[in-house]
């Protein structure tokens, strides 16, 4: 039988988002842990709720539920505390108040995650993401600039963020002399991993051709991150 749910006692009990604020927001992130089972983290938004009403289609349907029409306090499922924060802050302009080293690279996928399930366009933290990797690339030691490239690549082209996936990409195929590769959280599952790195491996024979005409294209049509990951799909 396996362990009983633990709660996870490091989580912050309550985070303001806005102030003034008329509504809670009761979120719950999940994940596995070897050493305690099914760990759960809660912390508690306080937000607008007009903003959200406004922000997106997740959340005007969530919010005018009859259950929850009326109700000061919801509850909401995310992928990472830390990434439902940084969504809620970009909706209510207060994202300069979230250090950008806050964010740990497993946190940025599940970023991308609850993008999608909040129908949140990735595009829209696009400056959040510049400032992260700037973060990042200053805090590695010389040298080790590679493992920098290699933490960015796939997050950069899920987030559809084409100036520093080729940043990375070029780095990769021209500096790296070993397989290309790219790390990715055991817990979170992305289709684009294998297709992207069997592709930019393939590509060192003849870069320039294969770079643009297999990539490029996706940056200029599609629009959100579900048309780039359908695209990959079929690679």
């Amino acid at each position: 039988m396996p362990p009983p749910p633990f709660v996870d006692g490091k989580s912050p009990g309550t985070i303001s988002i806005t102030v003034p604020s008329d509504l809670k927001l009761f979120a719950t992130q999940n994940y596995r842990s070897l050493e305690d089972g099914l760990v759960y983290k809660h912390t508690t938004f306080q937000v607008d709720r007009g903003t959200l009403l406004n922000s997106s289609q997740y959340f005007l349907s969530k919010l005018e539920q009859p259950l929850n029409g009326r109700k000061t306090i919801v509850e909401i499922g995310c992928h990472s505390i830390t990434a439902l924060e940084i969504i809620l802050r970009k909706l209510h302009n207060t994202l300069d108040q979230k250090a950008v080293g806050d964010a740990s690279l497993a946190d940025v996928w599940c970023l991308i995650f609850d993008c999608r399930q909040f129908r949140i366009c990735p595009k829209n933290l696009t400056q959040w993401f510049d400032a992260g990797c700037t973060h990042k690339k200053g805090q590695a030691n010389p040298g080790m600039e590679l493992s920098f490239y290699r933490d960015i690549l796939l997050p950069s082209y899920a987030m559809e963020h084409a100036t520093t996936f080729a940043r990375a990409a070029r780095a990769l195929m021209y500096q790296s002399t070993e397989h290309i590769t790219s790390w990715c959280p055991p817990d979170v599952r992305m289709p684009i991993a294998a297709p992207i790195l069997r592709q930019l491996n393939a590509a060192r024979a003849t870069p320039h051709d294969t770079i643009r005409g297999s990539f490029w294209p996706r940056f200029q049509h599609a629009s959100n991150i579900t048309a780039i990951l359908l695209q990959v799909y079929r690679v």
